[in-house]
């Protein structure tokens, strides 16, 4: 099949090649994933979202959807695992990380794919929110060793941690435009976070219809993001 550059090691990016960037403190991170084999109802999706709080507490909100089941879960993280998870952001530059270009053609093709990035949120100077995205589904290996320490870290963060909220609900895995049906043929750029549930989704939890705009940019009118999958901020 001939040598991919993701696989060369003289082609793999340096931290040092990198413009360093100054930023204020990490307030949000936002991890989404998803993975399709070519077996119909193989799909698999969800996000993580972790929010740094004024009063110093972290809260974790995660949609996992596989299986037929669509669960929610909410936690307030343990403090020490969640200053280490935003230690290691910062002293291992995933801000400049972003900078990477991505990965050439040719990718190589096989029978399953996966995708997943994570948006890391800075409160600069005068705060400003300022954005950096590692987009994995054609990244290098120094980026996808980030990402993954990240989801380890995260975990590290729940599990030590205290569950606030649990919601699970099922869906047909079968049903046309959910990400469990949908095959590798079928992916595009909005397939994250389809695999919820198709009842009730033409009002937020208000009860008012309207378009509304998701934290990762998304506009949408029904109840889930049709990107990411969060469900419609309540209305104060």
């Amino acid at each position: 099949m001939g040598e991919y550059a993701f696989d060369d090691p003289k082609k793999q990016p340096k931290l040092s090649d990198l413009v360093p960037e100054e930023h204020g403190p990490l307030v949000k991170i936002y991890s989404s994933y998803s993975s399709h084999g070519m077996q119909m109802g193989s799909g698999t999706s969800g996000n993580e979202t972790v929010t740094w709080q004024e009063d110093g507490s972290v809260i974790i909100e995660s949609n996992d959807h596989r299986d037929g089941k669509e669960k929610y879960e909410k936690y307030l993280a343990g403090k020490d695992a969640a200053e280490k998870l935003r230690t290691f952001v910062k002293e291992n530059r995933l801000a400049e990380m972003a900078q990477i270009e991505k990965i050439p053609f040719p990718y190589a093709m096989t029978d399953y794919s996966s995708s997943s990035h994570i948006t890391f949120t800075f409160d600069d100077e005068g705060h400003v929110l300022t954005e950096r995205k590692l987009d994995c589904s054609s990244c290098w290996i120094l980026q996808q060793d980030a990402i993954r320490k990240v989801r380890e870290l995260i975990k590290e963060c729940t599990g030590t941690g205290k569950l606030l909220e649990e919601k699970e609900s099922s869906y047909d895995i079968y049903a046309p435009g959910t990400a469990s049906f949908m095959g590798m043929g079928m992916l595009g750029n909005g397939f994250m976070g389809m695999g919820m549930p198709k009842t009730d989704n033409t009002a937020g939890d208000s009860g008012t219809p309207g378009p509304w705009k998701c934290g990762c940019g998304q506009e949408n009118t029904g109840k889930f993001c049709t990107n990411c999958g969060n469900p419609r901020p309540k209305m104060v």
